[in-house]
């Protein structure tokens, strides 16, 4: 492909694009190097000359810089994206995306669930990396992988004869174009509460990336599924409206279609899930009743994909819980452990509430909070913990490049009654061995995750790995 045709306007001197690079350190002689400022914004001018100084023919960025081999577009990733797109042209021929604060990695994996318990070839991609049913194909560094990634993936699934699959898109994808190449054939919004303020700046800034899924990234005669129980969400509904989208909302009773929660088992959740003419009771081993909207998201996907009412219910016995989602953990004369990846104020309220109808005894919440970012949620978070806990314990997520005891000490500004340990390993353990047979233990923060990001270095560490060992003592 020719490089005027990648940057969109026409250029003196033109030249047919061997390789586009996303990475400076991978830069060959006559590549083509992109890259935001807004994804590197200190270091961006010195990746600009590494590449330059590797070979690069062209760099492709936000930055403002004069140099002959330096081209400006106000979206860069707009060019990687016709490239990777160009290169790798097949894809399957379902893909639907979801968005929203929280509930993203649970709808991407009971629409993975319900299409193959179905007998359909389905995948997700998102925060757990890429999946085919339980199976991991490989991890993917971002919940929204950049698009020379992205569309390397969507190749592969379609070659091994994946006909669908759902895709996470973060506010970080839709503010960099990642997923514009990508042909979805609908997508849905789960909530809205605020995060990632220290990449957006406010808000607002937030929900109008988020927003952008259904404004200008979904196609033409392609779908719309909203959750109308934030109010929050309608103008969503009015833009789908206005784009002429195809519209399913769920949520509250007044939706089209409704997931509702009934009670809670020995085995998880009862169900009655509302669509159209059907009515249908099930049980499925979920924990929180929350799930039961985004159940009803996926449910919605899978039927705005093509697939019919039957197949959707008889995909449904296969729906598990999430991998480090409302994850349970038990042993015999033990506190029950509970593994979730809540790591913003909303979700870490939504969890300990989803949880306390089903403590018999006292709700633990052991979390901390990432380095690096957002600093206004840590005392937010800690106020939901000591508000709505028994007891708490804060200690490490992941620091990243932050001093440890500095953000522990954001968080117990708070909750001063808490437990400080910094050590992850040891929170667990203590709060194991001091909490009785009755109690709940809830694992905030890191979910599925396998390790904890120190000083640059990733020190192997799940949470669900550690809490079954010291289960086991």
């Amino acid at each position: 492909m020719k490089f005027s045709k990648l940057l969109g306007k026409d250029l003196d001197s033109d030249f047919e694009v061997q390789s586009v690079k996303e990475d400076s350190r991978q830069v060959a002689q006559g590549d083509v190097f992109v890259i935001d400022k807004r994804v590197h914004p200190e270091g961006c001018e010195r990746f600009v000359r590494d590449a330059l100084a590797n070979g690069a023919r062209a760099v492709v960025t936000n930055l403002d810089l004069v140099e002959e081999s330096v081209f400006y577009a106000e979206n860069p990733v707009d060019v990687s994206g016709k490239y990777a797109a160009d290169k790798h042209k097949r894809s399957p021929k379902n893909i639907v995306a979801v968005t929203g604060t929280n509930g993203k990695t649970s709808v991407a994996w009971f629409y993975n669930a319900i299409l193959n318990g179905a007998g359909f070839k389905a995948a997700s991609i998102g925060t757990l990396g890429v999946c085919q049913g339980k199976e991991l194909l490989r991890e993917t560094g971002y919940t929204s992988p950049t698009p020379l990634v992205l569309h390397e993936i969507l190749d592969g699934l379609a070659d091994s004869g994946v006909d669908y699959c759902c895709m996470e898109v973060s506010s970080h994808a839709l503010s960099l174009h990642r997923c514009e190449q990508v042909s979805f054939c609908a997508g849905a919004f789960t909530n809205i509460t605020p995060d990632h303020r220290d990449f957006h700046g406010s808000m607002e800034s937030y929900f109008m990336a988020k927003q952008r899924l259904f404004a200008e990234c979904l196609p033409e005669g392609s779908a719309a599924v909203i959750n109308i129980s934030q109010p929050q969400l309608w103008p969503v509904v009015s833009i789908a409206k206005q784009r002429g989208l195809s519209l399913l909302t769920v949520g509250p009773a007044n939706a089209e279609l409704v997931v509702k929660f009934l009670g809670a088992t020995a085995r998880g959740m009862d169900l009655e899930i509302k669509y159209d003419k059907h009515v249908l009771q099930k049980s499925l081993p979920l924990v929180g009743t929350f799930q039961a909207e985004n159940l009803a998201t996926a449910i919605a996907l899978c039927l705005k994909s093509g697939v019919a009412w039957e197949s959707v219910v008889k995909g449904l016995d296969a729906v598990q819980s999430v991998p480090g989602r409302m994850e349970v953990i038990a042993h015999e004369n033990k506190p029950v452990v509970v593994v979730d990846y809540a790591h913003t104020p909303d979700a870490l309220r939504t969890a300990i509430e989803a949880l306390k109808p089903q403590v018999k005894g006292k709700l633990w919440t052991v979390f901390g909070c990432g380095g690096d970012r957002d600093k206004t949620k840590r005392p937010e978070m800690g106020l939901i913990a000591h508000q709505l806990s028994d007891f708490v314990v804060v200690t490490d997520d992941n620091p990243r490049t932050e001093n440890a005891a500095s953000i522990r000490k954001d968080i117990l500004s708070a909750c001063p009654n808490a437990i400080e340990c910094g050590d992850r390993g040891e929170a667990i353990q203590l709060a194991v061995e001091k909490a009785g047979v009755d109690d709940v233990i809830l694992l905030a923060g890191k979910g599925h995750e396998s390790g904890q990001y120190i000083m640059g270095e990733v020190v192997p560490f799940n949470d669900c790995d550690y809490a079954r060992k010291i289960l086991k003592k």
